[in-house]
């Protein structure tokens, strides 16, 4: 028998039994967009209902593990979320919109509307993208 099954019917804290509580994650969201499919496409009992107090003693853990993985992994967190360590530079940057501005560009003459970009512009999109 599983102990938390009759308390996640109940919509209990599986630590103690209490209401008012919220989903807690087991893989942390940052993690799961990573697992392999066979482990996303069924339901794996990865969230949990905890209390506030049975939260506060299972999170700081967790998130203590989390940033040693990404420590350990060239990984940092940004935000509520997480980044490379390496950062795009400004001319990748300015190559992306660049190449944005074409693909628009290309949207916009494929219709019968010409384009609004000046055919200088264009050019020079064009460089920043090859180079």
């Amino acid at each position: 028998d599983y102990a938390g099954l009759d308390a996640a019917e109940r919509n209990a804290c599986i630590g103690c039994g209490s209401s008012g509580v919220a989903r807690f994650y087991i893989v942390p969201r940052i993690f799961f967009s990573h697992l392999p499919q066979t482990c996303k496409s069924y339901n794996c009992h990865d969230v949990v209902m905890l209390c506030p107090a049975c939260r506060a003693k299972a999170e700081p853990p967790q998130l203590a593990r989390v940033a040693e993985l990404l420590a350990q992994h060239g990984g940092m967190r940004a935000g509520g979320s997480h980044a490379n360590a390496a950062a795009v530079s400004i001319e990748h940057e300015a190559a992306q919109r660049a190449a944005l501005g074409l693909l628009a560009l290309r949207k916009q003459t494929s219709g019968r509307r010409k384009g609004r970009l000046p055919p200088e512009r264009a050019a020079e999109f064009h460089n920043m993208v090859a180079a």
